[in-house]
């Protein structure tokens, strides 16, 4: 492997910078010229850091000659001293003097390289300046090597194998290259030879945790998390993993369902990376609550908040976790935190009109749900959850409309289909609700909530053979159903059954539980999936 490659931006090239008819390393003449010693000793300051030095014999220099050799070598001045506007145009009028000069054009792309968390177009235009230099110099192997990552990156894996291609053959077997092609395949859904390379990937002796670091998102996109874990527990096995690595398999194994191992990898990784990593305590706090473990969760979570309280997104996923684990009162404090933070954030009006539709009646919740809706006018979910506010809070002429609206949207149609049966069936109107609940399983015929109140309907039309049927095929889908445990004891008391007295404690064991208050809450939640952002 040529020991200058690196997956990241490689320190700036300084040497020979002064070579003009061909790239050339001039600075080895036996004989330097006089202008060559004065570029051998602005190289020498800057290796020597004594930019300030440097910089003002560039600027002797050029008062006596136009040389692209000393525009290069300023642009290594600025970049170094984080001037990135500066050492953009420098390198850029050294190409421009010297258009076959290949120093400046790798410069100037590794510049964009590091740079490109501050600006997203970045690696696009530093994939451009290799393609650029690859045009008179199409042998160039970083060149090669770097437009194959770039373009990797960017989901373009067949140009990014062509680029593999170009490489020398050696190059071709180093581990470096053999993840990008790893990635390339499995970008390309190339599953056996995905596989094939990754199996050669992990032999590689040379194999390190920054080309599994680098192919790790391709790998994730397209679903191969399998490899990731694969690649990770190798590297694991000949040395202790980085922080970030731990990181890396923690989430793998939980895509691929090993939660205990995903737990302890990112405990791991928190330990490792330090109080400034709050991201892997949210992941933590996300697996806890997969495994169920929600005071584990909620512990994450309030160390999060503890190392970072301006973090909004930190006490909103904790009232999320609240909310879905029925703690009201919390979830309410929390959301009224992250609120405070961000008042105008959609996701955080949303979820603190949830909490008050229990905590503090759905009159409460109406302004919130309203809020929602000047932010994100568009979003029919929105309508609904205000429409089932509105009715909750018996404003029938606010609300009715605005359920209405929501049955001409598949996302909300169910639901909105289920809240007006459910209406109609509360006004003593059973067909007109068995009409709008069949609506309402059209879409989706394994809802319980409609299933539950169908049965009620069919159970005040007497038609208790239909009742049963739907009663049953509600508890199928979820056995502790509040109000379709609760409409078949009323069944078993129409009709004499004998499992009246058993249903009946059950009723009474699952309203201890809270379960009706639990289930209409994930039904509101389930109007508008949470999300930090919003969208």
């Amino acid at each position: 492997m040529n020991s200058c490659w690196s997956h990241v931006a490689l320190p700036l090239a300084v040497f020979c910078g002064f070579a003009l008819s061909s790239n050339s390393a001039l600075c080895q003449s036996s004989s330097p010229t006089e202008r060559e010693k004065v570029i051998i000793e602005i190289q020498d300051l800057i290796d020597r850091d004594d930019l300030d030095a440097a910089r003002q014999k560039v600027y002797e220099a050029q008062k006596g000659m136009t040389d692209s050799g000393l525009d290069n070598l300023l642009g290594v001045i600025e970049a170094k001293t984080r001037d990135y506007a500066g050492a953009e145009g420098s390198f850029a009028i050294a190409i421009s003097r010297t258009p076959t000069f290949t120093a400046p054009y790798l410069n100037l792309a590794r510049l964009y390289q590091e740079n490109a968390g501050r600006d997203p177009k970045d690696k696009a235009k530093a994939l451009a300046v290799y393609e650029q230099l690859l045009k008179f110099d199409p042998a160039n192997t970083e060149a090669n090597y770097q437009a194959a990552v770039l373009s990797m990156e960017q989901s373009r894996y067949a140009k990014s194998q062509g680029y593999l291609s170009h490489l020398p053959p050696d190059s071709q077997d180093s581990s470096q290259a053999l993840a990008v092609r790893c990635a390339d395949l499995a970008g390309l859904g190339d599953r056996m030879h995905t596989d094939q390379c990754a199996a050669r990937l992990r032999s590689g002796p040379d194999f390190s945790e920054a080309d599994a670091q680098v192919i790790a998102p391709v790998l994730a996109s397209a679903k191969r998390e399998d490899l990731i874990v694969g690649l990770e527990e190798a590297l694991a096995k000949r040395r202790a993993l980085s922080g970030q690595s731990l990181r890396t398999l923690g989430l793998a194994y939980e895509k691929t369902g090993k939660l205990s191992d995903a737990r302890r990898a990112l405990e791991q990784a928190f330990s490792s990376l330090g109080s400034s990593s709050t991201g892997i305590l949210l992941d933590l706090a996300r697996v806890g609550q997969e495994q169920k473990d929600y005071q584990g969760a909620l512990g994450y979570l309030a160390h999060a908040e503890d190392l970072n309280p301006k973090d909004a997104t930190i006490p909103y996923y904790f009232g999320i976790l609240c909310l879905q684990s029925n703690f009201l009162a919390e979830a309410q404090k929390a959301m009224a935190k992250a609120l405070a933070l961000d008042p105008d954030n959609p996701a955080y009006n949303y979820s603190m009109g949830a909490v008050s539709v229990f905590e503090q009646g759905p009159e409460q919740a109406i302004p919130y749900f309203q809020k929602y809706l000047r932010l994100k006018p568009q979003d029919p979910r929105g309508k609904l959850a205000l429409g089932a506010a509105y009715v909750r809070a018996k404003n029938y002429e606010a609300g009715l409309p605005l359920l209405r609206e929501s049955t001409n949207h598949s996302e909300t149609a169910s639901t909105a289909h289920y809240y007006l049966g459910r209406l109609l069936n509360q006004e003593d109107d059973p067909q007109g609700a068995i009409q709008e609940l069949q609506l309402s399983l059209k879409s989706n015929p394994d809802y319980p909530d409609a299933l539950a109140e169908l049965g009620r309907s069919l159970l005040a039309k007497k038609e208790y053979r239909q009742a049963q049927g739907a009663l049953d095929h509600a508890l199928a889908l979820s056995p502790d159903h509040y109000q379709a445990n609760l409409n078949l004891l009323l069944l078993y008391a129409k009709t004499g059954d004998a499992r009246r007295d058993s249903q009946s404690q059950r009723v009474e064991e699952l309203k201890k539980a809270a379960e009706e208050k639990s289930q209409e809450l994930s039904r509101i939640i389930e109007i508008r999936p949470f999300d930090n952002s919003g969208n």
